[in-house]
């Protein structure tokens, strides 16, 4: 977002790391506190089981791989000369961040509900199901979070410098 003025963070005498933070939290908090929220309100008029309930609540772990993917697109396509906010990212860039992540909305809600639900089917314990999610998807939603981030890393220092 700081377009032309993206000189004053780069020299700024902080690193990566602390410049991806606060970027990473700014979407990922409000999100996630909306949807604990809106979980809430949903288990309070539903009556949901405090099984299910936390379950939700673990699942906030979805939320924050979407951040390191977008986060990580958004560095790959940043656009420091635009003047027009909707340019702020290339277009192929935010195509593909976009894309990818759907399916990793996909992929992890699979890894997440898939057990749970099907286990019984296959007649092992629900819970058991709950745990092998939970650990599946949890790790795919980690991983989902650093590595993009540890992907583009470099890319960070190099932010505009193809513009001048």
């Amino acid at each position: 977002m700081e377009g032309r003025s993206y000189w004053i963070v780069k020299t700024a005498p902080v690193s990566v790391e602390s410049s991806w933070w606060p970027s990473f939290l700014l979407a990922y908090l409000p999100t996630l506190l909306l949807s604990w929220l809106f979980l809430l309100g949903v288990a309070l008029l539903q009556n949901v089981p405090s099984t299910s309930f936390s379950m939700g609540y673990l699942n906030s772990l979805i939320l924050a791989g979407l951040g390191g993917i977008n986060l990580a697109f958004g560095v790959r396509g940043a656009n420091l000369a635009w003047t027009d906010p909707r340019h702020m990212e290339s277009g192929v860039a935010g195509l593909v961040g976009m894309v990818t992540s759907i399916a990793y909305q996909l992929v992890t809600l699979l890894l997440f509900f898939g057990p749970p639900l099907g286990f019984p089917l296959l007649g092992i314990a629900e819970g058991v199901g709950r745990l092998v999610g939970l650990l599946v998807g949890g790790t795919v939603a980690l991983l989902c979070t650093i590595l993009p981030l540890v992907w583009v890393r470099q890319r960070v220092y190099r932010i505009g410098e193809e513009q001048i």
